[in-house]
Formats: structure tokens, sequence, C-alpha cells
């Protein structure tokens, strides 16, 4: 396996890159730690890397969509 490479962090949320793919990882957990990663695109990951509200709105849109990441 690969290393990921953290490339941001904003508000509990990782941007993380490994190989060529991207991924959002933050806290699902309401009253318990539940640590989730949902894949996204290249696209997305560079809206997200300049700027940090867009890693909090593209969780939000994949969630809307009912993709809530692996554990």
């Amino acid at each position: 396996m690969s290393e990921q490479l953290i490339i941001k962090e904003y508000k509990g949320i990782k941007l993380l890159k490994n190989e060529d793919k991207f991924y959002l990882e933050y806290d699902a957990g309401a009253h318990s730690i539940d640590i989730r990663r949902i894949e996204i695109s290249e696209d997305e990951a560079d809206m997200c890397r300049y700027a940090g509200d867009e890693m909090y709105n593209t969780i939000i849109k994949y969630q809307n969509n009912g993709v809530y990441g692996e554990k």
C-alpha cells in the first residue's frame, strides 16, 4: 500500500491523496468517533485545496446523494 499524503486539514476535515486518488476524511460520529473517508475527483480536490469551506460543502453534497464514506 502506498503512502497517503495530507494535502490540507481544515476544521477537522483532511484532504488526502493516495496515488492518483483524492479523499476527504472526517469524523461522522455525534457521540463517538466515526472516521469516514469519501473519494472525490481531482477537480473537487483542487477546489477544496484553495477554499477550506469547500471541504465541508463537498462532504454535504455527497451525503445528500446518499454517500457517507467508508470506515
